[in-house]
């Protein structure tokens, strides 16, 4: 992958969840490209083993994991396996997120008469489709944070992405899929983010 900045993550290690998406497996492949180990992690354990399979097939250094981003133990193991393989976890991104049809509206704003339309406006969400929601974005980015970030304690420099709590900031909208200009836009907010995670690290090296 051909990068604008030319950045040294070598020694670092990434953890990307739902890394086996179109967005997060970009998101890994770029962090890869900059010299990072990076785990994987996924639901799907297949789609993991995938995009790390290709990361290692462009040269570089990359494992897949399966793991559930709700399932704290399950996560405590995945953190064993990367720590095993990798050693401490520099860089989080947690990725793993999404929506549910019972979670969202038919049309992205409310509109007067809506509620009287056979569609599904606010108040017609289903609560457990709205829970499904919450818990995957919200705990869905507590929960490895809570897991991964431990290894950050005893770092000089840490970093932390969160992209999956967008879906859930200001209000339950429709999912659309990503496009290319979408991925491109956050791959470009990723390459600023790893260049001032490199920049304030060499800082921070220089202090201490």
């Amino acid at each position: 992958m051909k990068l604008p900045l030319n950045i040294d993550l070598k020694g670092k290690t990434a953890v990307v969840t739902g890394g086996g998406g179109v967005l997060c497996s970009t998101f890994a492949k770029a962090i890869a490209a900059c010299g990072a180990k990076v785990a994987i992690l996924d639901l799907r354990e297949d789609v993991a083993n995938k995009v790390a399979e290709e990361i290692v097939a462009d040269g570089g250094i990359a494992i897949g994991v399966g793991a559930n981003v709700l399932d704290k133990a399950v996560l405590e193991n995945a953190k064993k396996i990367v720590n095993e393989k990798f050693g401490s976890c520099d860089i989080l991104i947690n990725g793993a997120g999404g929506n549910h049809p019972k979670g969202t509206t038919t049309n992205e704003y409310y509109f007067e008469g809506d509620i009287k339309k056979d569609i599904t406006s606010f108040f017609d969400l289903d609560p457990q489709g709205v829970e499904f929601v919450f818990n995957l974005n919200f705990l869905g980015t507590l929960l490895p944070t809570q897991v991964f970030a431990a290894d950050m304690l005893v770092l000089i420099v840490v970093g932390t992405v969160n992209t999956a709590v967008d879906t859930v900031v200001g209000q339950v909208q429709r999912c659309e899929h990503y496009d290319t200009v979408t991925v491109e836009c956050k791959l470009d907010l990723l390459r600023y983010l790893i260049y001032l995670l490199n920049l304030f690290g060499n800082i921070a090296g220089k202090e201490h």
